[in-house]
C-alpha cells in the first residue's frame, strides 16, 4: 500500500505545478499596485512609531500609537502637533525608502 502511495507523488507534483502556473496566469499576471493607496496605508500605520522610537523615546512613541489608534489621525500629524519633531525631521524619518535602510542611532 505504501509503495502505491509513493507512486502517486509524480502526479501530485505535476498537478501542483500546473495549479501554480494556472493561478499565476489567471490571478497574478497583470496585477498592478495602487501606489497612492499603498502610500496611504503606510502613512496611516501605527507601525511608523517604530521608526520614531529611537528619536522621541519609547514612551512618547507608545503614546502616539495609542492616540493614532483612538483618533484615526496619522502618526505624522500627531507628532507634528505635539511639537516633538519638525516637519523636515518627520519627512526624513518616515520616508519608506529611509526606513528600509539599516541605520544606527546613538
Amino acid at each position: 500500500m505504501a509503495d502505491a502511495a509513493y507512486g502517486l507523488w509524480p502526479l501530485v507534483i505535476l498537478n501542483t505545478g500546473l495549479f501554480v502556473l494556472s493561478l499565476a496566469d489567471r490571478c497574478v499576471v497583470g496585477i498592478e499596485a495602487d501606489r497612492q493607496r499603498c502610500r496611504d496605508y503606510v502613512e496611516r500605520s501605527t507601525g511608523l512609531v517604530t521608526a520614531l522610537s529611537p528619536i522621541i523615546g519609547y514612551d512618547r512613541a507608545a503614546t502616539i500609537a495609542v492616540e493614532a489608534t483612538d483618533t484615526g489621525d496619522s502618526v505624522y500629524n500627531l507628532v507634528l502637533a505635539k511639537g516633538w519633531l519638525t516637519r523636515h525631521d518627520l519627512d526624513t524619518l518616515l520616508r519608506p525608502e529611509t526606513m528600509i535602510q539599516p541605520a544606527c542611532h546613538g
